[in-house]
């Protein structure tokens, strides 16, 4: 990609490539569905999703890395140029795929942030994209809200929840559906079902569920329509001849949660796995084993959006 600084003389200069290409995987997660991106403009703000048109205002992390420079962004920069993917992604969340009201705005910039993580996964690994993750937990408040209701304006609909929260709820969802394969054809179908038009929320579910064959609306009731997230705390007690879980989920603000969980264990040199899904409130379900398990774990937990904590004992 070939980069033109601006000057005072010139302050928007056109940095272009013919087949600039973040790849998602070998054909399996185009995320970010780039054959050939169109035109990005340097500006001398940070950055901003116009059509066929990104503005581009980076400060450019690694020229300054390499000559000892302050990145004024070097935050946001810390693992990537943020604003060149991020604004970049809205050419297929946002642009492409637009929503039908302010209501759903989330689609635009949930997605885009999303494909953050998305494009450190494929980067680097997913250790990388789950600390990406991580570091906007901070900002998902104990009242936060993705949909934001019917007939509001551009005012009320704009806000951080629908940046990292949108995210959060995506990574908690591909985590349910618990199949990469159907997840990322999932996005791909929403995509190109709706390029270049308007879609909302429930557009969403019914490319899911068409895709999984089963029910999500407990899911999207709970963390796109519902408030706040959960926080999971308890135990799994191991015995001889079973695993004894009880937890209590709680959501943190009008909402209740159901989560799922994956427990691993092994019974001689067996290696065992079973999902289970939390419902609010307390839960406590024994399972059976042929022989005293070990090597317990629980799974998953990194990938629900909240607090939660489960002790082995």
């Amino acid at each position: 990609m070939r980069i033109a600084r601006s000057t005072a003389q010139d302050p928007l200069s056109l940095v272009w490539s013919p087949s600039y290409r973040i790849s998602v995987g070998a054909g399996r997660r185009l995320l970010i569905l780039v054959a050939s991106l169109s035109q990005i403009f340097e500006t001398n703000f940070w950055g901003m999703e116009h059509s066929t048109c990104v503005a581009y205002g980076s400060t450019f992390p690694a020229w300054c890395r390499e000559h000892d420079e302050i990145d004024a962004h070097a935050g946001e920069n810390a693992r990537f140029d943020y604003i060149l993917v991020h604004e970049s992604a809205h050419e297929w969340w946002g642009n492409g795929v637009s929503a039908k009201s302010w209501g759903h705005f989330w689609i635009h910039e949930g997605f885009a942030t999303y494909a953050e993580a998305v494009y450190l996964e494929e980067k680097e690994d997913a250790e990388a994209a789950q600390a990406h993750l991580e570091g906007m937990k901070a900002s998902i408040g104990p009242t936060s809200r993705l949909f934001r209701g019917e007939n509001v304006d551009s005012g009320a609909a704009y806000g951080r929840d629908i940046y990292f929260k949108g995210a959060w709820v995506l990574h908690t969802l591909r985590y349910s559906v618990d199949d990469d394969d159907l997840w990322w054809k999932s996005l791909r179908d929403f995509n190109l079902a709706f390029r270049y038009k308007n879609a909302d929320t429930e557009d969403f579910r019914a490319i899911l569920e068409k895709n999984t064959g089963k029910s999500w609306k407990t899911f999207f009731d709970e963390w796109f329509y519902g408030e706040g997230v959960p926080s999971i705390d308890g135990t799994v007690t191991t015995r001889p001849r079973s695993l004894l879980v009880q937890v209590k989920v709680k959501g943190s603000g009008k909402t209740d949660f159901h989560v799922p969980i994956d427990l691993t264990w092994r019974e001689g040199a067996t290696p065992k796995k079973k999902r289970i899904l939390l419902g609010p409130g307390a839960n406590q379900v024994e399972i059976p084993v042929q022989a005293k398990p070990h090597d317990v774990a629980v799974g998953g937990l990194d990938r629900v959006l909240g607090e939660h904590s489960i002790r082995l004992q």
